[in-house]
């Protein structure tokens, strides 16, 4: 059980660097190659913005799930 919480509360971490760098990527406009782009994707601020919120979303289930698992 320990095990388990604890990966998932490094999840939650993971997911929200991810979030974070998302939000960073949108808010200054930075233009870097993206993986996405290589499936024909445009990647622009919007979709940054886009993934930075389920990135977020995602992020918060995985704390409130940890933080359950711990009780």
């Amino acid at each position: 059980m320990a095990n388990s919480t604890r990966l998932i509360t490094f999840l939650a971490g993971v997911e929200t660097f991810h979030a974070l760098t998302h939000a960073y990527l949108s808010m200054t406009r930075t233009r870097i190659p993206h993986p996405a782009e290589l499936l024909g994707i445009k990647v622009t601020p919007k979709v940054h913005a886009i993934a930075a919120v389920v990135n977020g979303a995602i992020a918060v289930g995985l704390g409130a799930r940890a933080l359950t698992a711990r009780a």
